[in-house]
């Protein structure tokens, strides 16, 4: 069964997912909504999510100080988690988060027709799911909408084996401040939501590490009109190295 709670911040922009997307396929976003009858007047023009990692247990004692995050992870565990911070999301407004493993819905690890109970800004916010049978190899992905719009879609690698994780340096080698840096894995269909703090920015000639586990990923940096700045959409990891941004 699925988990998901609040256990305890704010740059209130609205990331235009749409246009990130297209920077990168040309084409509309992937996720499909989630067919809901119930309309709403919910403002949803404010809503970010920042901060994204996944861990391999459920908190024991409402603080993330016992849990255990992770970038990588190999078959066989028995519960995942995806944390994220948030600011602008209205209280009351309804939500759900959907697993996919390979892109396949699996209804028993999903939340639907939920309702926001928390505050409008917060961090670690955690959702999980469980296998007692232990999770198998592929792409776990967890598509995040809020009255029924999509939000995000973050993916990790669960192995056959494990593997190594490496600082990969992100330089902004343009002359434009980027707002957004973003790293999902490459079979992902989408960047992920922005891993930079709340009030981060990459000035130009800035750096920012990223940790992310050997095999390909798709990293990008945008800036604060959701300009792509650069990265690459096929970038292999094999040990530490950098990566620069040099404009779109």
């Amino acid at each position: 069964m699925p988990f998901g709670g609040f256990l305890n911040g704010i740059r209130p922009v609205n990331l235009a997912t749409e246009l990130l997307v297209e920077a990168r396929y040309a084409e509309p976003m992937p996720i499909e909504p989630v067919d809901t009858d119930t309309e709403t007047d919910f403002d949803l023009s404010e809503i970010y999510f920042y901060n994204p990692w996944f861990s391999v247990g459920v908190p024991t004692d409402d603080t993330s100080a016992t849990t255990t995050f992770v970038t990588t992870v190999a078959a066989g565990g028995t519960e995942l988690c995806f944390w994220f911070d948030w600011t602008g999301v209205p209280e009351g407004v309804p939500w759900d988060a959907t697993w996919l493993v390979d892109g396949e819905l699996v209804e028993e690890y999903s939340f639907f027709d939920q309702t926001w109970d928390s505050s409008g800004e917060g961090p670690e916010y955690w959702v999980c799911a469980t296998n007692a049978e232990g999770f198998v190899s592929g792409l776990y992905e967890l598509s995040f909408q809020v009255a029924g719009e999509p939000m995000f879609l973050e993916g990790l690698v669960v192995t056959e084996d494990p593997v190594e994780s490496h600082v990969i340096t992100v330089v902004n080698e343009t002359d434009v401040e980027g707002c957004y840096v973003m790293a999902n894995p490459a079979s992902s269909s989408e960047y992920g939501i922005d891993l930079l703090g709340i009030d981060e920015y990459l000035a130009p000639g800035a750096s920012f590490d990223l940790e992310l586990p050997e095999g390909e990923h798709s990293i990008a940096v945008f800036d604060c009109d959701s300009e792509y700045l650069g990265g690459d959409d096929l970038y292999t990891v094999t040990g530490p190295a950098s990566l620069s941004a040099t404009g779109g």
